[in-house]
This record gives structure tokens, sequence and C-alpha cells, in this order.
């Protein structure tokens, strides 16, 4: 969860967030904009077609120290795990992975998956 507050008064589409009010955004709601990506954004699918701009990292001088590696290690480990377990695949139906109830953060309980080779 991000919270921030208005230093000035913002426009939003046709409301307007009055300058000193507290702006929260829940990261839990990332990329599930069904406009933007159809009846099916709330699952995860690393192959979805639209195009899934964030902030998750956040941005300008609140961005996160750490994104740049984070980008880092999943272009590297993400291509090397599959490549070493390219039958890489949930032990659980999708339907049974539960998240953890904290509002700050989208962390599921556990991911279980089978390493076939």
């Amino acid at each position: 969860m991000l919270i921030r507050f208005a230093t000035e008064d913002v426009p939003v589409g046709d409301r307007v967030i009055p300058a000193g009010d507290a702006l929260v955004v829940s990261y839990g709601a990332i990329g599930r904009d069904e406009r933007a990506h159809g009846p099916r954004a709330g699952e995860f699918d690393i192959t979805r077609g639209t195009r899934n701009r964030h902030i998750s990292f956040g941005h300008g001088p609140h961005v996160c120290p750490g994104a740049a590696l984070s980008r880092l290690e999943a272009g590297v480990a993400l291509p090397a795990l599959y490549a070493r377990f390219p039958r890489l695949d949930l032990a659980v139906a999708a339907e049974d992975l539960h998240n953890e109830p904290v509002v700050t953060q989208n962390d599921l309980f556990e991911l279980p998956v089978r390493l076939d080779s």
C-alpha cells in the first residue's frame, strides 16, 4: 500500500483531490482493470496480450531503490528457471492459491509447483 498527500488540488477525471487529502493506492489492484485487460484481468497471466502499466516500484523521487536490481534478477533468474525446468507448472489448481490477508502487498501463502525436468 502506498500513501501520499496532495500538495495542491489535483483534478482526476470529473473529481478533484483537495490539497492535504490522502491518496491510498493498493498494490492488490494493480493490473486488474477489466476495461484495459478484459474479463480475466484478475487472473495472473504472464502471456497477457495487453500492456500492464503500473507503478509497483513507485515513481519519481519515490521509486524503489531496488527496482533495477529486481528487474535484472527477473530477467536472468526466470529464463534460467524455465530453461532448467521447462515443464514447470502449478502443483495445485489455480483456484487453490490463496493470498495472505495483507493490504500492503499481494503475496500468496504458498506457491506449490512441480519441477519436472
